[in-house]
């Protein structure tokens, strides 16, 4: 009897063993399958424990992140400081006296960008110590130093002085004949008739750094109507679009007329040949000419022949 009971607890436990044997094969399958096809390179079959140690290695891998170049920042190129072109000085022997022609700036440097340092009256002396090569004007591109090599640089362009001292006009003077006199500080243009005025008008003259020369001239031409051409080239400030003139009377050449502005209105006389605003536009003066309202260009152009004589003065 008792050699009978252990005898079938021994199968009882064989089988108990053989169970679990069959579910521990079966759950480890289930879990790592899908990673025994991966791992697996080799066609020998892999054992439990191995595919356990595997699933666990796959499970802690994690592919390492390369890391990011940074690039440096491109470092800006600093651009150098643009060298002004020095200014070279032809210093006289003996600094010489010259004389304003009209009211005139004295700049800082030779051109009209430099700093108004000064403005002198007509007729005003002004020492010359040297002259320098600047901006292209009416007269050309020569400027005087007005200020000596121990002073710091002074510039008036040489078209607004004169060696001589200017001629205030006198209106009542006696000429014989006709004679047209121009007057710059009163803006005013006279015609005289064996010296008596017979006519009289307001004008404006040249702006300040274009001024209306001064002294005796002949009237030269006359030209009903005309086209007037700009001598400065486009992006010049002088520069003007071609322009439709009705009565003009050349002096001086051809570039300097007494003609008509139209599109002045009624801007004429004291302080328009200086720029000021009328109605929020900024308006100046001529760009040397002596212009006056159409009607009184067309008086002066029926009244005066070629050869009339011309004074202009302050």
């Amino acid at each position: 009897m008792r050699n009978k009971f252990i005898h079938t607890h021994i199968i009882c436990s064989v089988v108990v063993l053989a169970l679990v044997s069959v579910l521990i094969t079966a759950c480890g399958n289930q879990s790592v399958s899908n990673t025994t096809r991966q791992v697996n390179a080799t066609a020998t079959p892999a054992t439990q424990g191995s595919l356990i140690t595997s699933k666990l290695v796959n499970i802690d891998l994690v592919k390492s992140t390369a890391t990011p170049t940074v690039s440096a920042t491109d470092t800006p190129t600093v651009q150098p400081t643009p060298t002004a072109t020095p200014i070279t000085v032809t210093w006289n022997t003996t600094p010489e006296t010259v004389y304003a022609v009209g009211m005139a700036n004295i700049r800082s440097t030779p051109d009209t960008n430099g700093i108004i340092t000064q403005t002198v009256a007509a007729s005003q002396a002004i020492t010359v110590y040297g002259t320098a090569t600047g901006e292209i004007l009416s007269n050309g591109a020569t400027w005087y130093r007005v200020s000596d090599q121990n002073s710091a640089p002074q510039y008036i362009y040489s078209a607004l002085v004169k060696t001589t001292k200017t001629v205030i006009v006198n209106p009542g003077s006696d000429n014989s004949g006709k004679v047209i006199k121009v007057n710059l500080t009163t803006q005013h243009i006279y015609a005289y008739n064996n010296g008596t005025i017979v006519y009289d008008a307001l004008i404006s003259s040249g702006q300040p750094n274009l001024l209306t020369p001064t002294g005796n001239f002949t009237i030269i031409s006359k030209l009903h109507p005309a086209t007037f051409y700009s001598p400065w080239p486009q992006g010049s400030p002088y520069y003007y679009a071609p322009l439709h003139i009705n009565y003009a009377l050349g002096f001086q050449g051809t570039l300097l007329f007494l003609h008509d502005a139209y599109w002045r209105g009624n801007d004429f006389g004291p302080g328009t040949n200086v720029p000021h605003t009328v109605a929020g536009k900024t308006m100046t003066g001529s760009h040397g000419c002596v212009e006056m309202s159409t009607a009184d260009a067309a008086w002066f152009y029926n009244w005066a022949a070629i050869g009339t004589p011309l004074i202009i003065a302050y």
